[in-house]
């Protein structure tokens, strides 16, 4: 039954991504911006078909690879028609620039066909923060304008991934998508996403994030305060124990207490009639307690190590309340 709900859940989102996509696409000609902001969405949505293909029946998979061949084909279609006409020349033709990083990976409609999806590596433009243990960590200066981060193998670390100490929820993310894994003890504050939000293996860990998609597989112990956006499919976990859900504490943008009726689907708890064991709601009471604590852990946030038993007790009470 779990296969069946995820299947299905995985297909909503893929239809609801597919259909903004495609009313994108729905002007007989595209300008530069939309172009961008397409080529963008389709890379989002395929990471996301990859990093979940462990998860999903083939019949499924082979329709996702078909849906995403279609848009980047109508895509590809309407960029064209969307050049400028170049006029009538005797000068001769540069060499075509060799297309590198995002734009090639989307703007080719053949590459669904001839690579499945489970075999497409993520984008150069991706960037990974990995193998640190007491940092305070913050994303460093990126140009591009859209890209996947991942973090994995973090022991005790501070994570903001806000693009400034202006932390503001409605402070536009060039996070396309969010992978973690392996955290420990780690206290990590993000924007919310417009793309998927994949986890696993992480323990004892406070997470503030939102996106369009919230998967958590074989993690402990958690906190994780998310905002769940209209149309947003609903949280999944697996393998987990004693996660522990709340609002999202930025700026207000959920009310505290605003996720009291959220729900989660658990693929490890067979009977979905019945409540699972293996997450909860938490109390007002106790989202408050880890709000009023996060202005002191974030101070430190022009510092790059945690070192003073100060900071330490403050991040120990985070994590413990």
């Amino acid at each position: 039954m779990s296969t069946k709900i995820h299947s299905a859940n995985l297909w909503a989102d893929i239809q609801a991504s597919s259909s903004e996509i495609s009313q994108l696409l729905a002007p007989s000609t595209l300008s530069t911006d939309d172009i961008q902001t397409i080529q963008f969405k389709l890379a989002s949505l395929k990471r996301t078909i990859v990093v979940a293909s462990d998860y999903i029946p083939k019949y499924d998979q082979r329709n996702a690879e078909a849906k995403i061949k279609e848009l980047e084909t109508e895509f590809e279609s309407k960029r064209t028609a969307s050049a400028p006409k170049s006029k009538f020349s005797f000068k001769k033709q540069p060499k075509p620039m060799r297309s590198t990083g995002l734009v090639s990976d989307v703007s080719r409609p053949t590459e669904s066909v001839e690579t499945p999806l489970s075999a497409i590596s993520i984008p150069s433009t991706d960037v990974s923060i990995h193998r640190l243990t007491s940092q305070y960590i913050t994303l460093p200066t990126i140009s591009a304008d859209g890209f996947g981060l991942s973090l994995f193998d973090l022991t005790r670390c501070v994570i903001d991934l806000f693009p400034s100490n202006e932390r503001s929820s409605t402070n536009p993310s060039k996070i396309t998508a969010l992978h973690i894994k392996n955290l420990k003890q780690c206290v990590l504050i993000a924007p919310i996403l417009e793309g998927s939000i994949m986890i696993s293996d992480c323990a004892q860990c406070v997470l503030i994030l939102g996106g369009w998609q919230f998967r958590m597989h074989t993690s402990s112990d958690c906190k994780v305060f998310i905002h769940s956006a209209p149309g947003s499919s609903t949280p999944i976990i697996e393998g987990c124990r004693s996660i522990r859900f709340g609002s999202y504490l930025i700026n207000d943008r959920d009310p505290l207490g605003s996720q009291q009726s959220l729900k989660v689907l658990d693929f490890s708890h067979p009977n979905p009639t019945v409540p699972s064991p293996n997450w909860s709601i938490l109390s007002v009471e106790e989202e408050r307690a880890i709000q009023v604590r996060l202005p002191a852990l974030l101070e430190g946030r022009s510092r790059m190590t945690i070192e003073t038993n100060l900071t330490e007790s403050i991040l120990d009470s985070v994590l413990s309340t």
